[in-house]
């Protein structure tokens, strides 16, 4: 069971170490059917006309066998499971929460179908570790955002226990990636305000992704860090400086 105290202490420090200022531009089925089948046939000629013996009959007709087929596709990745329910953790918020969440100074307001953060920047809500076990291996986890801070939200993957993660930091539509605190150069730039975040592991790459739930456009590619194969926290907020203001979520891995 890991130190809620320590987990709030790194959701608050993590985003205190990125320089949201720096924004960097581009840096930067299944297999074919089996073979075809064809068949041969011989057959016997006659005797001589004038009374020779008759040949041997022919050989039986042979028929060529199909090739194998090719191996079909990966299958499709799901959202990420409890590791001790073995359930897939969605909510959607109506009603209020479904999932057992924590808000850093309890400056999370869980609205009847959303979440909204009022706050000073820095506050997050994140996914309670105590409650679950969650390693970001092979599956996904998203959450729509539904209105924007003027200061940027954040959503993060953090290291249970300690100090490192991987966040996506948007702002005024600029689109930011770190992992342990270094600038992620984007795959595509282009402007982003409301709808899904998605961190997506497949393998051994680490893809931080946006989109309507649909279609997604990948900002980051990471090669995926060894303590992602430990439990995690999923956590998304407010950042920046200034006023307070309200962001909102909604959401979270929606069947």
């Amino acid at each position: 069971m890991r130190s809620l105290a320590w987990v709030a202490f790194a959701l608050v420090c993590l985003p205190a170490c990125l320089d949201f200022d720096q924004f960097r531009g581009p840096d930067g089925g299944g297999g074919e059917a089996g073979g075809t089948v064809s068949g041969s046939t011989t057959s016997s000629t006659g005797g001589d006309p004038s009374g020779g013996t008759g040949g041997t009959g022919g050989e039986p007709a042979t028929t060529s066998t199909g090739g194998m087929g090719g191996e079909g596709g990966a299958p499709a990745l799901g959202p990420c499971i409890d590791g001790r329910a073995g359930v897939v953790l969605t909510d959607d918020f109506q009603g209020g929460p479904h999932l057992t969440w924590i808000s850093t100074a309890g400056l999370g307001v869980f609205m009847g179908n959303e979440v909204r953060i009022d706050s000073v920047p820095g506050s997050t809500v994140y996914l309670s570790d105590v409650e679950y076990d969650v390693i970001l291996d092979d599956c996904f986890m998203t959450v729509e955002v539904t209105a924007p801070s003027a200061h940027g939200v954040l959503v993060h993957w953090l290291q249970s226990g300690g100090p490192l993660g991987a966040t996506i930091y948007i702002t005024n539509g600029m689109v930011a990636v770190y992992l342990d605190g270094a600038d992620v150069p984007l795959l595509d730039t282009s402007a982003f305000s409301v709808g899904q975040i998605r961190f997506r592991s497949e393998g051994p790459t680490l893809f931080i992704e946006t989109g309507d739930g649909t279609s997604w456009i990948v900002r980051a590619e990471i090669a995926r860090p060894a303590w992602m194969d430990a439990e995690g926290v999923f956590a998304f907020g407010a950042s920046g400086s200034g006023a307070p203001d309200q962001p909102k979520f909604d959401n979270v891995n929606p069947p």
